[in-house]
């Protein structure tokens, strides 16, 4: 998108409010346009697809064809010119292609439409899925602007913003991540329902794998089973549950990587160099846990290009200090009393950040070994302490605060690798 002439990378360079709403109406263009072009792609080999369907199942649809599709969608086992259908599609047919035209063609190959008597209006929806939306929810910030052009917004906004206005009931829109504030699409949808109604239904809790079983029998679906049995493979699930348990995310990332790393016969090459540097990447902290014969006979590892938590926009936001000492108090009260922290609504930004996460409709919880390993250690490397919470407590409960704080005190010359012996 930015390689297209009328772009303009930064909008706020003029203070002028119609020019930055001109600059912003020209980019959208741009993005509803490309938004276009993908829906349309997805829309054309989804017909051919069900066509095709159907002559080899003698005019019906059999019960995996949801499935399928999925499939095809997140890898397909066909490409033209080292490109998946889709994209190739697009710069084979549809480069040249104008908004009128991508507009009558999409409305012409409605889903809905081409499912005909196997789609049940009653029962059955369509689904537009905008998965990890978070990558989208920091690329080209400053391209784009709030309703009322005041406010930098990223290119999530107009893609949200096109998705949901295709005048289809049938057709439902996700859009899933974290990382990224609400803010960033929620107000682009005012100017299409009554101002006391949110057409959006937020989902917290939609899964994780902090039961091992769950767990494992994901990891299953997908290792093979004499890997799994062997003594590097049940290292392996216990230490992926001591690492990555929490959101699926975590789990499913780190097989997406050992599936298309190297491989021996029937088994992964360096899975316990790959764990450590994966979670070396999410944490900046190197796992201490592996079994040392089964490291060293395991080949290196490139570094992986996952991304990480959201300091960065920690640093930037203006609630920075509210979020440190909110987090200071939550792993202290971890670290000194043992539940998991509990929290409500005022730890909402945490969850936006990746570091909290709903367990419930209300309630928030820090929980999952990486986010609390690099939690601890962003705060070592930034010397944010403790102390400020310690010794606020010791006013509100002396005789078990004075315990924290010597448990405290205790562990800090860890850090630095003493004996046991030199601190007692």
């Amino acid at each position: 998108m930015s390689a297209t002439s009328q772009w303009i990378s930064d909008i706020f360079e003029s203070r002028d409010p119609d020019k930055v709403s001109n600059a912003n109406t020209s980019n959208e263009g741009i993005v509803f346009n490309r938004i276009s072009k993908v829906l349309l792609a997805r829309r054309i080999v989804f017909r051919a697809f069900i066509e095709e369907s159907r002559v080899l199942n003698d005019g019906a649809l059999h019960e995996q064809i949801k499935l399928d599709w999925l499939l095809l969608q997140i890898l397909p086992l066909v490409h033209v010119e080292d490109k998946d259908p889709f994209t190739a599609l697009i710069h084979s047919c549809l480069i040249g292609a104008t908004d009128g035209h991508l507009d009558s063609l999409n409305f012409g190959l409605a889903p809905t439409s081409v499912l005909g008597s196997a789609f049940n209006p009653t029962v059955d929806k369509f689904f537009h899925v905008l998965d990890e939306a978070q990558v989208a929810g920091k690329q080209y910030m400053g391209a784009f602007a709030d309703a009322d052009g005041e406010v930098p917004r990223s290119v999530l906004s107009p893609i949200v913003r096109h998705l949901t206005t295709l005048d289809d009931p049938l057709v439902r829109v996700i859009v899933s991540g974290t990382g990224f504030s609400l803010e960033q699409f929620k107000n682009v949808l005012g100017s299409g329902v009554s101002k006391g109604e949110d057409p959006w239904d937020l989902e917290h809790t939609t899964g994780d794998f902090t039961d091992q079983n769950l767990q494992l029998a994901y990891i299953s679906r997908y290792l093979p089973p004499s890997f799994l049995l062997s003594s590097s493979g049940e290292i392996l699930k216990t230490r992926m549950y001591e690492w990555l348990r929490g959101r699926y995310r975590f789990t499913a990332r780190f097989l997406e990587e050992l599936l298309s790393g190297h491989w021996e016969t029937y088994r992964p090459a360096s899975p316990h160099k790959l764990l450590n540097a994966y979670v070396y990447t999410l944490a900046y902290f190197t796992p201490l846990d592996g079994d040392k014969t089964l490291m060293k006979s395991e080949p290196d590892v490139e570094p992986i290009g996952v991304q990480g938590f959201y300091w960065e926009k920690i640093e930037r936001s203006p609630q920075k200090l509210d979020l440190f000492n909110q987090l200071a108090h939550l792993i202290f009260t971890y670290i000194t009393r043992g539940p998991y922290p509990m929290g409500y609504y005022e730890l909402k930004p945490l969850v936006e950040y990746g570091l909290a996460r709903f367990i419930k409709r209300d309630t928030i919880t820090v929980e999952e070994p990486l986010a609390i390993v690099s939690i601890v250690l962003y705060f070592k490397f930034k010397r944010f302490t403790l102390d400020e919470d310690t010794y606020a407590r010791l006013q509100d409960d002396k005789g078990r605060a004075f315990k924290e704080l010597v448990l405290l005190k205790i562990t800090k010359p860890l850090w630095n690798g003493q004996t046991l012996r030199s601190i007692f």
